[in-house]
């Protein structure tokens, strides 16, 4: 598999992560509806950039549609119900789509693989097996942080159960999505030369 990602995906993901960081600093401060409102103007940058090139991503849709709702929510009486569950909501509509996506047979880490992955890699039982392993693994870590936000209102602890485990679990992710892919290049790189030489003869 290649290692070199493009350019655009670095500055998508960097938009992506911006964006999310921008929103959680304003909620910290108090101000909900600026950080909802802040969090869906960002988050289009990215996401206008996947849409020219054909390549929007389920998770960047996904972070979209909440700051939406959650800003237009925030103009309404509801918004304490929001700031009180936005912990679970936010990690179970996570958990949610990367479930989904399985269900669909459609793994939504397939999108960013296929930015690193040759394109004769795409279509391999293998490349489909790392791809369901790395969304598993996404979707219990969302699943585990939806939990929390559940476990906070049994025993309170809000920034170690509702910020600092969670940021943690996404960091151990971070980690096996990058490591976890590698183990199988010798098999890529192998496939593509058999490919290379059935396709010449």
């Amino acid at each position: 598999m290649q290692e070199q990602v493009p350019a655009d995906g670095n500055f998508n993901s960097i938009f992506a992560a911006i964006a999310w960081l921008v929103y959680g600093a304003l909620y910290l401060d108090g101000f909900w509806l600026v950080g909802c409102a802040t969090g869906c103007v960002i988050m289009l940058i990215p996401i206008l950039n996947e849409y020219r090139s054909g390549t929007v991503k389920i998770m960047d849709c996904t972070s979209l549609g909440y700051f939406a709702l959650a800003a237009a929510i925030s103009t309404t009486s509801a918004v304490h119900s929001l700031e009180k569950y936005h912990v679970v909501i936010v990690w179970g509509l996570f958990a949610i789509v990367g479930w989904a996506t399985l269900v669909a047979g459609f793994p939504f880490t397939i999108q960013y693989a296929r930015e690193r992955a040759p394109r004769e890699a795409w279509d391999s039982p293998l490349f489909a097996h790392i791809n369901t392993t790395l969304t598993i693994m996404w979707a219990i870590v969302f699943t585990f942080g939806a939990f929390l936000g559940v476990l906070i209102f049994a025993i309170g602890h809000a920034f170690l159960l509702g910020v600092a485990i969670p940021l943690s679990a996404m960091g151990i992710g971070y980690v096996f999505n990058n490591r976890y892919p590698k183990r199988f290049t010798d098999r890529f790189e192998l496939s593509a030369k058999s490919t290379t030489v059935a396709t010449s003869r």
